[in-house]
């Protein structure tokens, strides 16, 4: 019975080989570098909390507390990019020591494929091959996969500490951002998504292939003054991509608008909730506080993802 092939990070893992720890410590950095990112927020809090208990009576505003908290949150920041920047660079050498070994495997392989190969595939999809298409993995691995980790685990710190510190603000400042992002994953993970992103990386790479093809060709468009027009294999595949993408656009026109929508309007699910607590209890500081730190944990939330 053949072995099912791996898939997403066992996969990653898998061809990562001997560098498969150094990924792993790229990741726990992020990680680490996401908490003290987060912590210069928490601080900004401190000290607003500070201001508002002592709203009435400035005199007994702690200058020392509040410097120490902008120290703090000033240390925090550094240190959070710091890290970030080491997960970053460690990310970097996995990706390139990966595409590195992937190409002289490809290069080799290829020295094995009989001519008839060759004659069937033109030389600008086995150059695509070999240099866009592995230069993906370099991506992903490179600049994606850490901020994708520190992302997913700030959203984790940030959901939690909601639900401690008021159930109902929480959940009212949760479930549109669970509902937009659960729209967003259904329009690009879903089998129609699939499928599209399939017709969309064919067409790109045919425009590749007929673009290289159209360059070699270069000299002769110059010496007999020829058109686009005359290359017509190149002609028809940039009017397909440029259809295909204006379809592809179209189809989920309507649910990125509506997942945007949501997005933006995370102070109008808050507000109503934080209004209504308030007026049945308005000299409660705390809450009012609390409030005040949703808002400002939505604002965070808004400009950081």
């Amino acid at each position: 019975m053949e072995a099912k092939k791996k898939e997403g990070l066992a996969r990653l893992f898998e061809i990562a080989s001997e560098k498969k720890k150094f990924l792993i410590i790229s990741g726990v950095v992020s990680i680490i570098s996401a908490f003290f990112l987060l912590f210069p927020y928490l601080m900004v809090y401190k000290i607003m909390e500070e201001l508002l208990k002592n709203a009435s009576s400035i005199s007994n505003i702690s200058g020392s507390s509040l410097m120490n908290w902008a120290i703090y949150g000033n240390i925090a920041m550094i240190i959070g990019y710091i890290l970030l920047y080491v997960g970053a660079m460690i990310a970097h050498i996995v990706a390139y020591n990966i595409i590195y070994k992937i190409r002289i495997k490809l290069s080799e392989h290829m020295g094995k494929l009989p001519m008839g190969y060759f004659n069937k595939n033109s030389i600008g999809k086995i150059k695509s091959v070999i240099e866009s298409d592995v230069e993906k993995i370099e991506l992903f691995i490179a600049h994606q996969l850490p901020d994708l980790v520190s992302t997913v685990v700030m959203i984790i710190i940030i959901f939690i500490s909601m639900l401690y510190l008021n159930f109902w603000y929480g959940l009212a400042s949760i479930i549109p951002i669970v509902v937009g992002y659960s729209l967003q994953y259904s329009m690009l993970c879903g089998e129609k998504a699939k499928a599209g992103l399939k017709e969309y990386f064919d067409a790109l790479e045919n425009i590749n292939t007929s673009a290289i093809q159209y360059v070699r060709g270069m000299p002769s468009i110059k010496i007999f003054g020829q058109t686009i027009h005359s290359f017509r294999e190149f002609y028809n595949d940039m009017i397909a991509y440029r259809n295909f993408s204006i379809q592809y656009a179209k189809n989920y026109e309507k649910s990125y608008v509506l997942f945007n929508t949501i997005i933006a309007s995370l102070f109008t699910f808050i507000v109503p909730v934080g209004l209504l607590f308030i007026s049945k209890e308005p000299s409660n500081l705390a809450l009012s506080i609390t409030f005040i730190f949703f808002l400002f944990y939505q604002w965070v939330f808004l400009h950081q993802f």
